[in-house]
């Protein structure tokens, strides 16, 4: 299925019916459209209309940004069809479809899929199903948008898996003259909450079918009535918060039904009714907002509150970046006495929820619990925040016979913003206590944050903030663990946010062997990971050793930097610092020996470089001939 999520605006387009022809349609379109357009819909689902009127009704739509559910008469047509005579005629009847809708219509770019029939009822399953399977054999992009009045009907055609997947458009019409304003209809059958459960439930065997709620915005004295502006809210919004992928106004334009006159949004000469008519265009509005993020929301548990004791319903949904969302819906209509408060559980005191339309902030107390407000016939869909969310990529946990310099790394994000990483260890035996923090592990360092090594995780977390820097690393010289790094150690990566929320990413147990190391070792010192270098004579340090008895000639000439992959030169070696930590710390290497030392540099002319983000690494060659990686990171250009 598409990620769209539809506000469409049903009418008749008869043109008997409507008082158009084929000299006057692409006006009425065009004036309608308008007007729908205006109403904040993005989509339009035509009734009735014959073929030879869709091209002028879909460049009409296209003029007005508007997406069109096509009904084309054919699936009419098979419903009057027997089974037996669908499948002994089946290639020819597909062939007409083909020839007759899809070829001339498929290729729009606004259509949305095909309405191939209405309200079926029970009797006339199997030639649904098979209209279904046609249409959806003929063009799969587009699919099915079914209206079905009866959740019976629905459950009995839709859960058999071999029907496409399709949409369900739900016909609920609570809004009966008997039925008192503002209650939703305590009428089993034309109650909105009992009868949206049944047709809910009916679809519960395929969890993935996409459901589409009809608003009903339209009265007729035999039996309906208009809704009144709080409860064509409620409708919508407790639409929403049972997971609808959609809704449907019906109907636009006022035109003959059998039985009398059905009254709409609008007269027959485009006149609004009001108040729904402003009342639609302001739910709208606020829907339209809303659509780039429920089209992508997935539910993740059952509706909760379709009792009659409860007076929200509500539920919980993910988006694709894995953050929870909640649609709550105040199930009273009634202006008088309908404000009411819901109840979110949180994971912990430091959570909240944000209203995605309002901004409001919702905080948890000290039980993880947030009370939300809402007015009669009101809906908040909500996001969590306060969630700090990460992992810890490398090194691969179970690593042995580590050495020297490793890389550590990951991601994490926090809803807040502000994150940082430690990375800590477990204590081994013969630590000093001082060095113990009270989470009872021993800080090693702060892994540093990287601007764009991540895009991955900036796409898959869009909503996040500082996703264009989520990547973090931080280079471990294994020598310096204890007992000179050999034995076993359990790595940890701790993120915090500013709100005080702590999160164990992960934690890996590696083996290191540095006293049976072989290959040289050391780190760059600059630049820094993701720090930043500029200017034509940027001094880029490390430093590198070997164990004894080999060493590293002075001249650099086994040492090779590179940026970006591409060979640049050998450093300038055999440097001491002036504190000399490097020899003191490997007093046994032969380069720290006769005055020497393990320090070196080369100059690098950053405006070879085009400004962003590069990767430095060395390599080194010892007297034996063992060569190894002693470092690299990500760093910045940036030069005035």
């Amino acid at each position: 299925m598409s990620h769209f999520f539809p506000i469409i605006m049903w009418l008749e387009a008869a043109p008997g019916n409507m008082g158009f022809d084929q000299h006057t349609a692409s006006e009425f379109f065009d004036k309608s459209f308008a007007d729908i357009a205006s109403l904040n819909c993005n989509t339009i689902r035509p009734s009735n209309l014959p073929l030879p009127y869709v091209d002028q009704l879909m460049a009409s739509a296209v003029a007005h940004g508007l997406k069109v559910i096509l009904d084309p008469q054919w699936g009419h047509n098979l419903m009057r069809i027997t089974p037996a005579d669908i499948l002994r005629h089946w290639d020819s009847l597909k062939a007409t479809i083909k020839s007759e809708v899809i070829d001339p219509y498929a290729g729009y770019e606004n259509l949305l899929g095909y309405a191939v029939t209405d309200e079926p009822p029970p009797e006339k399953a199997e030639q649904w199903k098979l209209t279904v399977k046609m249409f959806n054999q003929l063009d799969p992009v587009h699919p099915d948008y079914t209206c079905f009045n009866n959740p019976g009907v629905l459950a009995g055609m839709v859960n058999d898996n071999g029907v496409p997947l399709a949409n369900c458009v739900y016909d609920n019409y609570p809004h009966e003259k008997k039925v008192p304003l503002n209650t939703m209809g305590a009428d089993p059958k034309y109650g909105w909450f009992n009868r949206y459960k049944l047709f809910y439930t009916a679809c519960k065997g395929r969890p993935l079918l996409p459901q589409i709620s009809t608003v009903a915005v339209f009265k007729n004295d035999n039996p309906w009535r208009w809704p009144t502006p709080t409860e064509f809210r409620t409708t919508v919004y407790t639409s929403l918060a049972a997971g609808a992928k959609g809704i449907m106004f019906f109907a636009y334009m006022d035109a003959p039904e059998p039985g009398g006159m059905l009254r709409c949004l609008v007269d027959s000469k485009w006149r609004p009714r009001q108040p729904l008519y402003d009342t639609v265009k302001t739910v709208a509005a606020e829907l339209k907002e809303l659509t780039p993020l429920l089209k992508d929301l997935q539910a993740i548990n059952e509706v909760k509150g379709w009792g009659d004791s409860w007076q929200t319903l509500r539920r919980t949904f993910k988006s694709p970046a894995r953050r929870t969302y909640f649609i709550l819906a105040n199930k009273g209509p009634d202006p008088v006495h309908g404000y009411t408060d819901g109840y979110i559980q949180l994971p912990g005191s430091t959570y909240w929820l944000e209203d995605i339309h309002t901004s409001e902030i919702f905080r948890a107390n000290s039980r993880g619990v947030a009370k939300i407000s809402l007015p009669p016939a009101y809906g908040r869909v909500l996001k969590e925040g306060g969630k700090l969310i990460g992992y810890f990529d490398t090194p691969a946990d179970g690593s042995a016979d580590v050495e020297g310099a490793i890389p550590v790394t990951g991601w994490a994000l926090s809803s807040t913003g502000n994150v940082t990483v430690e990375i800590k260890r477990a204590p081994v035996e013969g630590d000093p206590g001082g060095i113990i923090d009270s989470d009872q592990l021993v800080f090693i360092g702060n892994a540093v944050f990287v601007e764009g090594v991540r895009p991955d995780v900036a796409e898959t977390f869009p909503d996040y903030p500082d996703n264009h820097k989520a990547g973090w690393g931080y280079m471990l010289l294994t020598n310096f663990l204890p007992k000179k790094g050999n034995g076993t150690f359990v790595l940890y990566a701790i993120a915090h946010d500013s709100q005080g929320n702590r999160s164990e990413l992960g934690r890996k147990t590696i083996t290191c062997n540095n006293a049976m190391a072989a290959k040289p070792f050391g780190t760059i010192d600059t630049p820094a990971q993701g720090g930043t270098a500029s200017g034509r004579h940027y001094y880029n340090w490390g430093w590198v050793l070997t164990p004894p008895p080999k060493w590293i000639p002075y001249d650099g000439k086994t040492i090779r930097v590179r940026v970006d992959g591409k060979f640049i030169g050998h450093p300038v070696y055999g440097l001491r610092r002036k504190n000399e930590s490097i020899v003191k710390a490997f007093p046994q290497c032969l380069n720290n020996q006769e005055g020497r030392g393990a320090v070196g540099y080369i100059i690098i002319d950053t405006k070879k470089y085009k400004d962003g983000l590069h990767r430095i690494e060395w390599s080194v060659k010892d007297s034996a001939g063992k060569e190894g990686g002693i470092g690299s990171r990500w760093f910045h250009i940036q030069n005035p």
